[in-house]
């Protein structure tokens, strides 16, 4: 393959960027890659970590050591953080910290982590990836003679511009937040922000008046975000959370370790038919009877032992959703969806005591947080301000609203141009809505999206928030856990791979086409370099010291150098030929050994011994360093996997 091929990435947040780097790493072929992304202020950390829509106030609800951009060496954002980062321009309470496991981390450093992490692999591919960034809103994509063609928005000039490419990864993050009825009313009012992962919402938190009345809708997540930014920005005013529920997140506590268990199968589950109703009532039981027979459970918060119970039914939750009636799925989901959120995590403490702490009375100093959980008769506006009537009668007026609802999970009503259009209604629709669940859209197993007709797309695969029906179904997961850090790092990992192939066998490249002769070449390669390399790689990818991991680099390339001339002579093909062959059987090597490494259904050989050495010297300071333990003391990390850690479970049983 002599002309590049080409990749269009359509967001340039977490996931985007993640990919691109996963495919800078992996190419074994000359490769163009487009990031599309919105505007400057969310490149390389989209809503969630971009500078323009957090502040230093902002942290990650995970410590440090379980950020890794890479499933093959989970404590890479330490080695980055405390001996390679830049940190001229992070403020003094940041730029003199030494990153430990539990440390928490500012959502700006990590999006500067994602940054210089793809300018490496880049930079590492020996100029076989060109690195494109544009700025506009992609409004269509359709398949064209082979290729798929992207129209987009350009955001300096607001032209129109088409662009060409062989693959195309969606990637664009999440859908608008949801606005419920009662807000309408509210759209327009300069009072009002329906939207606070906007670039233009801190400066909106910046100018309220900082005495004022403020009523945030929604409990989870977001609504702290929300808190985060009020404070940061000083205002002193009262500040109410309202939701229907009154669900909220707890706090960790400062010693608390995430562990991992594993129960027994619901009783409920063997009845030969279910119903919603059967699932709300055996849960319920099952909870208590969990609490009573676990050694140490009742010593747990609430919130502690739900997390690791909820954890533990991950694959209790695939069969509910093959054996349920799609819409039950939908109504148990909808219907619980606050109490799924808030007790499938909590929150660290630098985030929630934020929120929890201004909730209590001390003298002189007023709570300034206070929480309805009412259902909403209206909102109305009168003079200016929103007067909020509750359905038991009560009014609440105030000066600003900010909407945390959380963000829409219908693709069928998207409120997004690109995905009306691929998912919508209609014959002409592109893309299926997920048959069971409701949220996000289907796809298979490698992050291809499905058509309504069952048929998956090809050279088209998507990473993120649009894929959270298939985690719940395929893989159990619950509340914020269908988009978490661990879950999109796999993801972006598997469809990188899954690109590069499509790319290599779609254009004759790839190694299912090679003729007969140059297959067995390849054979060959491929058998020299899993005897001779397979170590090399290994030490390359989990090795702690980036001198030594660069020096058994270059000693392997010269080996695969010497190998390449001597095949090439024995066969009498072409070096350049010989070489593409052991290039690509490296890098299919890299591959199979990353899934080796960190298989997620092992979880407890997840990390190497670089991580785990690190996790033993700072395992008497690290206070709740969020790490699971085994029985013998040893952490691991818990990457989102159904793997369990065994516990006294006799009583359960």
């Amino acid at each position: 393959m002599t002309a590049q091929a080409a990749v269009v990435i359509v967001g340039g947040g977490f996931s985007g960027t993640v990919t691109a780097m996963r495919l800078a790493r992996h190419t074994t072929i000359p490769l163009r890659i487009t990031v599309l992304e919105k505007e400057p202020g969310t490149m390389f950390g989209g809503l969630a970590y971009g500078w323009d829509v957090t502040t230093w106030d902002h942290m990650l609800n995970i410590q440090a050591g379980r950020i890794t951009l890479f499933r093959e060496r989970a404590e890479d954002f330490l080695i980055w953080a405390n001996g390679e980062a830049d940190r001229a321009h992070w403020p003094d309470r940041w730029r003199y910290r030494r990153f430990e496991i539990s440390t928490v981390v500012p959502r700006r450093i990590f999006k500067q982590y994602l940054q210089e992490r793809l300018d490496t692999a880049v930079q590492e591919s020996g100029g076989l990836v060109e690195l494109e960034i544009r700025y506009g809103r992609v409004t269509a994509l359709a398949g064209q003679r082979g290729q798929h063609v992207l129209n987009y928005i350009d955001h300096a000039n607001g032209s129109v511009n088409t662009i060409h490419a062989g693959s195309v990864v969606l990637a664009t993050g999440h859908l608008p937040p949801q606005t419920p009825p009662f807000l309408e009313v509210a759209n327009g009012h300069p009072g009002y922000l329906a939207d606070q992962y906007v670039p233009s919402a801190q400066q909106w938190f910046a100018e309220l008046n900082q005495d004022a009345e403020v009523i945030v809708w929604g409990s989870a997540l977001s609504a702290f975000d929300a808190v985060v930014s009020l404070v940061h920005h000083g205002y002193r005013g009262r500040i109410t959370i309202c939701s229907r529920g009154g669900n909220m997140h707890d706090t960790y506590p400062a010693d608390h370790q995430h562990d991992i268990w594993q129960v027994r199968r619901p009783p409920f589950l063997d009845k030969q038919v279910l119903t919603a109703q059967d699932v709300v009532v055996g849960v319920e039981r099952e909870f208590q009877h969990l609490k009573d027979t676990i050694p140490g459970a009742r010593r747990l918060t609430q919130a502690v032992f739900a997390e690791r119970v909820m954890k533990a039914w991950e694959p209790y939750v695939v069969e509910l959703a093959a054996r349920l009636d799609p819409a039950q799925v939908t109504w148990l989901l909808d219907r619980y969806k606050s109490l799924i959120v808030t007790n499938r995590t909590s929150t660290v403490p630098e985030i929630g005591d934020v929120v929890r702490e201004r909730m209590v009375d001390y003298p002189g100093a007023p709570a300034m947080i206070r929480q309805v959980a009412t259902p909403v008769d209206g909102v109305g506006v009168k003079d200016g301000r929103f007067v909020v009537t509750f359905g038991d009668g009560k009014v609440l007026c105030a000066d600003y609203m900010v909407n945390a609802m959380g963000n829409r999970a219908d693709y069928r009503v998207s409120h997004n141009e690109l995905w009306s259009k691929l998912v919508g209604h209609g014959d002409g629709r592109l893309v299926a809505a997920h048959p069971v669940t409701g949220r996000g859209i289907e796809v298979t197993e490698d992050g291809r999206p499905v058509a309504p007709c069952g048929t998956p797309a090809s050279g088209v695969f998507c990473v993120g928030p649009m894929r959270q029906g298939d985690e719940i179904t395929r893989r159990g997961r619950l509340g914020a856990f269908v988009f978490s850090i661990g879950t999109l790092r796999n993801q972006c990992f598997e469809v990188a791979a899954a690109v590069l192939h499509h790319l290599m066998t779609e254009d004759g490249a790839g190694v299912e086409q090679l003729e007969p002769r140059h297959a067995q070449l390849y054979a060959k390669a491929q058998a020299w370099v899993q005897e001779d390399l397979d170590e090399t790689v290994r030490d390359y990818l989990t090795g702690s010291d980036p001198a030594g991991r660069r020096a058994s680099w270059h000693d392997a390339e010269r080996r695969v150098s010497a190998a390449v001339v001597s095949m090439s002579i024995e066969a009498d093909v072409s070096e350049q030929t010989v070489r593409a062959l052991f290039r690509a059987a490296w890098r299919q090597l890299e591959i199979d050994v990353i899934h080796g490494i960190c298989d997620i259904r092992k979880l407890s050989t997840w990390q190497g011994e670089t991580f785990q050495s690190m996790a033993l010297r700072q395992g008497d300071t690290a206070g709740g360093d969020a790490t699971t333990r085994h029985a013998s003391g040893t952490p691991e990390m818990q990457d989102d996997s159904l793997a369990t850690h065994t516990v006294d479970m006799a009583a359960a049983q």
